[in-house]
C-alpha cells in the first residue's frame, strides 16, 4: 500500500503532538523481548475474554478464526515494540482498523480489547523493570527510567488506537455513505416508478388519476403536488370543455343565422332581377312612348305647316295656269267650298 504524503504528515503531526521522539521510540525497542515474551500469553487471555462474551464471540465462527486473528495481532503488536512507526506500520493498523468496521465491531469492545492488552504489558514491564530494594541507591533513578518507558509505550498505543480508530470511522462514514446512496436509489426508484405509473395514466386522457402510494418523506410534497395538478387540470379542462359547448351553440347559431341571411339575400337578389327586368322593360316602353311622342309631335308639326299653307292659299284667288281655258258657266248645283276648290283646277304660283 503506498504511503500518500497527507498520511506522512498525518502521522508525523501526531507523533509530535503526543511527544513520541526518538529516545522515547528507542525506550519502546528497549522494551522489545519484554514485549514479544508477554504478548502470547496475553493475547491468549485477551481472546478467552473475547469468546466469552457475546457481543464478541459472534464474530468468530471456530478456534482457527480466533488463531488467524490472534496470529495477526501478535505480528501488529511486534511491529509496535519495535518502536518504528512507518508506512508499513500504518498500513497494518488501517487494515486492521478497516477490517474490525467491516465485520461490524463497536468502538467500546474495540477499545476495551487494547486496555486489556496495555494492561498486561505495563504490568510485565513494571514486574522487570521497577528497582527492588528500599537500599538501592539506583532506585530513584531507576524507577524514572521505568516511568518513562511505560509512558513511551502508553504513547504508542494510543497512537495505534487513533490510527486504527481513524481507519475505522472512516469505513464506517464510507459504508454509511454507500448505505444512504443506496437508500437514495431504491427512493428515486419508488418514486419514479410511482409517479411515472401516474404520468403514464394522465397521458392516456385518465383525469381520474392519483398517487395513493405513500412516498418517502422527502418526496411526500411531490405526491401532493401531482394529485393537485392532476385534480387543477381536470378542472380546467372541465371549463374549457363548457366554453367550448357554448361556443359549439353559437356557431351553430350563427350558421343557421348565416343560412337565413343567404337565402334572404337569394330572394332579395332575384327580387332585384325582377325589378330591373321590370325597370328594363318600364325603360324600354318610355323610350318608344319617347320616340312615338317624338314623331307625333312631328306629324302634328307637318300638318300645322300643311294647315297653314292651305289657309294662305284659299284666301287668294286662283290664277288660271297657262294654257288654260275659259271654262263656259253652267249652272250647278251649289257645292261646298271645299269640293267646288278641289273641282277646278289650281295653280300654285
Amino acid at each position: 500500500m503506498s504511503w500518500t504524503s497527507n498520511e506522512k504528515r498525518g502521522l508525523e503531526h501526531r507523533l509530535d503532538f503526543i511527544k513520541l521522539d526518538a529516545a522515547a521510540r528507542q525506550r519502546i525497542a528497549a522494551l522489545a523481548p519484554l514485549l514479544n515474551e508477554t504478548l502470547p500469553g496475553a493475547l491468549d487471555n485477551f481472546y478467552a475474554q473475547v469468546t466469552r462474551t457475546p457481543e464478541t464471540a459472534k464474530f468468530f465462527s471456530s478456534p482457527a478464526d480466533v488463531a488467524r486473528a490472534k496470529e495477526t495481532q501478535l505480528r501488529h503488536w511486534k511491529a509496535v515494540g519495535s518502536g518504528v512507526f512507518d508506512d508499513n506500520y500504518v498500513a497494518t493498523v488501517r487494515r486492521i482498523g478497516l477490517r474490525h468496521a467491516q465485520i461490524g465491531i463497536e468502538p467500546q469492545w474495540y477499545i476495551g480489547g487494547y486496555a486489556l492488552l496495555l494492561e498486561a504489558m505495563v504490568e510485565a514491564v513494571l514486574r522487570e523493570r521497577w528497582p527492588k530494594g528500599v537500599l538501592n541507591r539506583n532506585r530513584g533513578e531507576a524507577s524514572k527510567e521505568t516511568a518513562a518507558s511505560i509512558a513511551a509505550l502508553i504513547k504508542a498505543v494510543m497512537l495505534d488506537v487513533d490510527m486504527s480508530l481513524a481507519a475505522y470511522f472512516e469505513a464506517a462514514e464510507t459504508a454509511r455513505l454507500d448505505a444512504e446512496a443506496r437508500a437514495q436509489a431504491t427512493e428515486r426508484a419508488l418514486v419514479t416508478a410511482t409517479i411515472g405509473a401516474g404520468l403514464a395514466q394522465l397521458a392516456e386522457n385518465d383525469l381520474t388519476c392519483r398517487v395513493a402510494d405513500e412516498l418517502p418523506d422527502a418526496y411526500a410534497r411531490l405526491r401532493e403536488d401531482f394529485n393537485r395538478s392532476v385534480e387543477r387540470l381536470g378542472e380546467t379542462l372541465a371549463g374549457f370543455a363548457s366554453a367550448t359547448n357554448s361556443i359549439h351553440a353559437s356557431a351553430d347559431e350563427i350558421a343557421i343565422a348565416a343560412r337565413d341571411l343567404a337565402q334572404r339575400t337569394e330572394q332579395q337578389a332575384a327580387n332585384a332581377e325582377e325589378t330591373a327586368a321590370v325597370v328594363q322593360e318600364i325603360t324600354s316602353s318610355a323610350k318608344k312612348t319617347a320616340e312615338a311622342a317624338t314623331e307625333g309631335r312631328r306629324l302634328v308639326r307637318e300638318s300645322k305647316q300643311n294647315a297653314e299653307r292651305a289657309a294662305m292659299s284659299s284666301a287668294r284667288p286662283p290664277t288660271p295656269c297657262a294654257g288654260s281655258k275659259p271654262r263656259r258657266k253652267t249652272s250647278v248645283r251649289s257645292s261646298p267650298p271645299s269640293t267646288r276648290l278641289l273641282s277646278r283646277p289650281i295653280c300654285w304660283r
